[in-house]
């Protein structure tokens, strides 16, 4: 709600809505992902910024599956593809430096009395081997300890951002802005090794880049002076 009233301040100061009032209709067009959580941060978004105006937010009609206009999935099925976007993931993983990352992280979790050591004999996060997927109509994916360190970082920050007692978070052992800046390279480089290679990343993103370039400057250009997109 604060972040669509702050933008709609902008769009005033754009000259894209008047301040004020409500926007012409189809003045602004909110299209969100079918997912019960983008859908309502596009609702919170709209009532924020256009109170009482009505602004019906569009989505397909079946919920809890991913509109493929959003979905970042591989969409190239020829195995020259594949081999290309393999490669394009191993060569961003290879550019990292999360070793420090690794370390910290295994020493919260207490990584050596884990069932993965003590069953598997997987006892090093920083030792252990990244493997890379690229299937058709999937998302970009990796097995191994950088989906290990996405996974368990991401539970820190949600529990963090969801304002757990600092003490809960992360068990009480993140203590320092710096660890958390240690930390949030695992997931950044897991973002980073999946999405961020110009293979990966152009293929992913068509769908989606095609919506805003019809948006921009295609048949829809002149319809909607705002399209929210969530």
């Amino acid at each position: 709600v604060y972040m669509g009233h702050y933008m709609r301040e902008w769009l005033a100061q754009q000259k894209l809505v008047t301040g004020g009032e409500c926007p012409p209709e189809n003045a602004v067009y909110a299209y969100a992902n079918s997912l019960q959580r983008t859908v309502a941060t596009a609702q919170f978004f709209i009532t924020g910024a256009f109170p009482g105006c009505g602004i019906t937010v569009h989505h397909q009609p079946q919920m809890g599956t991913m509109d493929p206009t959003f979905n970042p999935v591989i969409t190239d099925d020829s195995p020259a593809f594949r081999e290309k976007a393999l490669q394009a993931m191993e060569k961003e993983r290879q550019g990292m430096q999360l070793t420090e990352s690794y370390k910290l992280l295994e020493t919260m979790i207490d990584y050596r009395n884990s069932p993965s050591c003590k069953e598997k004999q997987v006892c090093s996060l920083s030792e252990g081997k990244d493997t890379f997927s690229a299937g058709y109509q999937q998302e970009p994916g990796v097995s191994g300890p950088l989906k290990v360190g996405n996974s368990l970082v991401d539970a820190f920050t949600l529990q963090y951002y969801e304002g757990f007692p600092k003490d809960q978070v992360a068990w009480g052992e993140i203590t320092s802005d710096k660890q958390w800046q240690v930390l949030s390279k695992l997931k950044n480089g897991y973002q980073d090794s999946l999405f961020t290679s110009v293979a990966v990343a152009q293929n992913v993103a068509k769908p989606l880049v095609k919506y805003i370039d019809n948006a921009l400057v295609g048949e829809e250009a002149n319809k909607a002076k705002v399209t929210l997109l969530v």
